[in-house]
């Protein structure tokens, strides 16, 4: 029956998303995009789909993320990824989604309003549209925005693909934090390119010592991308804490 939970599911992912992105539409005049009540509605929204997966969710080091603004990197393996992320980030989190989810009307609506930044892959204008929102929402809205650096997911048996720039220019350009995030378990329970998800499962989040960058210049963007991109890698390979 692990199949008809799955299916259950992800009717929910959709169908709870219409729900949710009406009541983000509603709840725009209580402070405009990306407000607390958007904010909330978009994490139950969250939570719910995880617990319907019968996903077991294990959470390590999650005092590590910084209390304001700052940049979020995480390996991308699944769809499920995004909502396991939402469902354990703290505070006004934003993240950036490919333009594709575009089509998936009405979620992509509620994501708008929730300020969610949507870039076109093959773009670097897009790319650079992109980054220059995304530092506006950290400057002006102390905002955590999420990066999925590799642009796409990988194959669960093989290494994290090349990392993008854009996260860490942002990093440095606005001088806060880079919190990398390891995420292990989500292709097991979602492999990528299967419709269906599998139902149940353990996917543990493993927040990493996060990256300063005060006094950081352009010169030390590449640097602070391998820095991440390697402890997220090692970190892959290490077993759960006990």
């Amino acid at each position: 029956m692990a199949w008809l939970r799955g299916f259950v599911a992800l009717l929910w992912a959709f169908f709870g998303g219409a729900l949710a992105t009406m009541l983000c539409l509603l709840a725009l005049p209580l402070g405009g995009r990306g407000n607390r009540s958007q904010l909330t509605i978009q994490r139950v929204w969250a939570r719910i789909t995880v617990w319907l997966f019968g996903v077991r969710l294990r959470i390590e080091d999650r005092d590590r993320l910084p209390e304001g603004p700052c940049i979020v990197v995480a390996n991308h393996r699944s769809n499920l990824d995004i909502f396991v992320l939402i469902s354990a980030l703290r505070g006004d989190v934003r993240f950036i989604a490919k333009m594709e989810l575009m089509a998936l009307v009405p979620i992509s609506i509620g994501m708008w309003s929730v300020g969610h930044i949507f870039v076109r892959r093959s773009s670097r204008r897009s790319g650079r549209s992109a980054v220059l929102q995304a530092e506006e929402q950290v400057r002006n809205s102390n905002a955590k925005v999420l990066f999925f650096p590799e642009g796409t997911r990988s194959l669960p048996d093989a290494p994290p693909l090349p990392w993008r720039m854009g996260a860490f220019a942002l990093a440095v350009a606005a001088q806060v934090p880079v919190q990398p995030i390891a995420v292990i378990g989500t292709s097991d329970c979602w492999p990528p390119n299967q419709l269906l998800p599998r139902a149940g499962g353990e996917v543990t989040l493993r927040f990493l010592p996060p990256l300063q960058t005060q006094g950081l210049g352009k010169g030390d963007r590449l640097e602070l991308k391998d820095r991440a991109a390697d402890c997220v890698a090692q970190s892959l390979k290490s077993p759960p804490q006990a």
